[in-house]
């Protein structure tokens, strides 16, 4: 079993025992764009597992950065 092959099945124990998605589920993941191939690992386990729809949230640090200086408020 490969790295990746490890990933897919944290995802798929994250998504069915942490996460508990049950069918017709909602499920929203915020994260850093650094970490979008697991995020996209667990979005697929969470459509396996029956999610009516995943919302992936991604984030960079730069653009967070850039906008905390750069605001007006």
């Amino acid at each position: 079993m490969d790295f990746q092959d490890q990933l897919r099945n944290y995802a798929k124990l994250l998504v069915s025992h942490g996460l508990n998605v049950q069918k017709g589920q909602l499920v929203n993941i915020s994260t850093e764009i650094i970490n979008r191939d697991f995020a996209m690992l667990v979005a697929e386990a969470s459509y396996e597992m029956g999610a009516k729809f995943v919302n992936l949230d991604f984030s960079d640090q730069r653009s967070t950065r850039l906008r905390v200086l750069a605001s007006s408020e």
